[in-house]
């Protein structure tokens, strides 16, 4: 609701009356009926609980109210271009780590006649930078990950990969190997030579067991701990892979494992030096598996700018379940950043049964969008959907599926004084400009059970 005021005193006296109009409440995207809640809600559907936009198109279907994919997909975008700058400041944080753990992973992207293979990387900080980045490119050249990590000169943790080597030539980068890749692979030729499989799974389980033991040492103590316990395992298992490379036929299945363990040897003893690196490449696997389910769910993207979007949104999501974001009231606005950290336990006491890190990363993203917007809607306390007021029976509707009390809340601009007489300024029209705010939870915080009556 925009209220016109008018003068009274002035309009009595015929000096010069004047009416001024209220202006209009900001919005999360320019000229656009969403609100931050709603933005949330669909960001974190997609990129945090992998939810495709034609199942969320047929969930507000049910509800009694179209909201079309199309329109979803172009302020998912729009979102993405509105938190750029935190991803670029996300990205610069994840170049100052000591450690930066990699993966890749296919990312299909619509093309002519069929989907071309793009990839999705993703660069994993260190604690002291805790920030997952996730970056797109059209194919898996050494260029993308060469270009993004352009400016660094520590250690980068990977697989195999050979492109890497092209990332690390020339530079100060210390590349660092995976053993959990390496056992995979002893383990797929286990069948093919099961006592050498054996052998060498002992030996690596009593690096892992080494692990275990420092896992919340400090960095000195467990390189202490490395170096005591690890390199004697690790001269022993350099031997034995020698050993075994001269006994077993080049295109025998268990070979390639041990050329693969030879062949990546430096690279896998970086950690036995350096008691920030992890033994294995886990955690960058981890978060690109929420790709990958994200990508069976969605099936591609459908250009360039699509994947762009859906490298900055599952950035800012992944990031959020990284730190466990609050959900107080105003923590996001007083201080202006995502670091701000909760336990598990409190997220799942604030949200109930609700996956927790699903909630933080909405309320983190919900909370953002209000903190960039200039004025009034800062203020206000409870966010969602825009609409107007003719649409009353869809805004009733999703009242119900919120099972919270939704009403239609006009923005109430401040006092107004004439300029000409500094008397207050009266209410004389309003003009129809109403808002719908509800709580930012779109699903209910418990599931609606069916009881069976038993008698």
């Amino acid at each position: 609701m925009r209220k016109k005021y008018a003068c009274p005193a002035c309009e009595t006296n015929g000096e010069n009356p004047r009416i001024e109009t209220a202006a209009k409440p900001e919005t999360a995207i320019d000229k656009g009926l969403a609100g931050p809640g709603l933005l949330a809600y669909i960001v974190t559907s997609k990129f945090a609980e992998y939810v495709p936009l034609y199942r969320l198109e047929d969930i507000f279907a049910r509800q009694g109210f179209e909201i079309a994919r199309a329109t979803q997909s172009v302020w998912c975008g729009d979102v993405g271009d509105l938190v750029e700058p935190l991803y670029a400041l996300m990205g610069d944080k994840v170049r100052d780590s000591h450690v930066v753990a990699t993966d890749d992973t296919i990312m299909p992207m619509l093309s002519k006649n069929k989907t071309a293979n793009a990839r999705m990387w993703v660069y994993v900080g260190d604690d002291a930078h805790p920030y997952n980045v996730f970056d797109f490119t059209l194919n898996r050249g050494r260029d993308g990950p060469k270009y993004f990590l352009k400016d660094y000169n520590q250690v980068l943790l990977a697989d195999g990969y050979g492109g890497y080597n092209g990332v690390v030539a020339g530079n100060g980068i210390v590349r660092a190997g995976c053993w959990a890749h390496l056992r995979r692979k002893i383990i797929d030729a286990e069948k093919a030579a099961p006592e050498i499989a054996d052998e060498a799974i002992a030996l690596v389980s009593a690096l892992y067991v080494v692990e275990k033991q420092a896992k919340d040492a400090s960095v000195e103590e467990r390189l202490r701990l490395r170096l005591e316990q690890s390199e004697p395992v690790l001269t022993t298992l350099r031997e034995r892979f020698l050993a075994w490379k001269e006994q077993l036929l080049p295109k025998h299945p268990m070979a390639e494992a041990v050329n693969y363990a030879l062949g990546q040897w430096a690279e896998l003893n970086v950690f036995s030096t350096d008691g920030a690196v992890p033994i294995d490449n886990n955690v960058s696997e981890r978060e690109m598996k929420r790709v990958i389910l994200n990508r069976k769910n969605s099936l591609f993207v459908g250009n360039a700018r699509g994947g762009r979007t859906a490298a900055i949104l599952a950035s800012l999501t992944s990031t959020c379940r990284r730190h466990g974001c609050p959900t107080d009231g105003n923590s996001i606005k007083k201080q202006g950043s995502p670091t701000c950290k909760a336990t598990l336990p409190q997220l799942r006491k604030t949200c109930g049964s609700r996956n927790a890190h699903a909630v933080s990363a909405h309320e983190f993203l919900r909370r953002f969008l209000l903190h960039v917007l200039p004025g009034g809607l800062v203020r206000i306390r409870h966010f969602g959907l825009f609409a107007n007021r003719r649409r009353s029976a869809a805004l009733e509707r999703c009242r119900k599926l919120l099972g919270v009390t939704a009403c239609i809340v006009p923005p109430e601009p401040p006092r107004r004084r004439c300029p000409n007489c500094t008397g207050i300024m009266l209410v004389v029209e309003r003009l129809t400009c109403s808002q719908l705010y509800f709580h930012p939870s779109l699903v209910p915080a418990q599931p609606r059970r069916c009881s069976v009556d038993s008698s």
